[in-house]
């Protein structure tokens, strides 16, 4: 199975603080979260999505588990528990999703590699 690492990393990091993983499972996704998802939402994320909290894009912040799942300006959160391949956040950086919200990173150029997705 290949997992999908920006949607596991955060659901297994969201879990670690709702107590719903054992220690060792949440020492895994500290570091998954750190090693991996961390530094892809850093290089791809964060200039709109976190850098500069006052000049942050559609209210979306992705810097902390609280601005994950509090979502952006939809109200909705940017991580489905239970259904990640739903979520927006997956949704948007696969490009697999309808026109309610925009493609992420929105320059072609930028966007993520299958490699990071995965």
């Amino acid at each position: 199975m290949n997992p999908h690492f920006i949607i596991l990393g955060i659901l297994v990091f969201q879990c670690t603080f709702i107590g719903k993983v054992n220690s060792s499972e949440q020492e895994i996704s500290a570091r998954l979260f750190s090693l991996k998802v961390r530094n892809i939402l850093s290089s791809k994320c964060f200039a709109c999505h976190g850098k500069d909290r006052k000049k942050i894009k559609g209210e979306l912040d992705l810097t902390s588990r609280e601005g994950i799942m509090r979502g952006g300006e939809s109200g909705t959160s940017s991580i489905q528990s239970g259904k990640p391949m739903q979520s927006p956040l997956y949704l948007a950086i696969t490009r697999e999703h309808e026109d309610d919200w925009p493609v992420m990173p929105p320059k072609e150029n930028d966007k993520l590699s299958k490699e990071q997705i995965t």
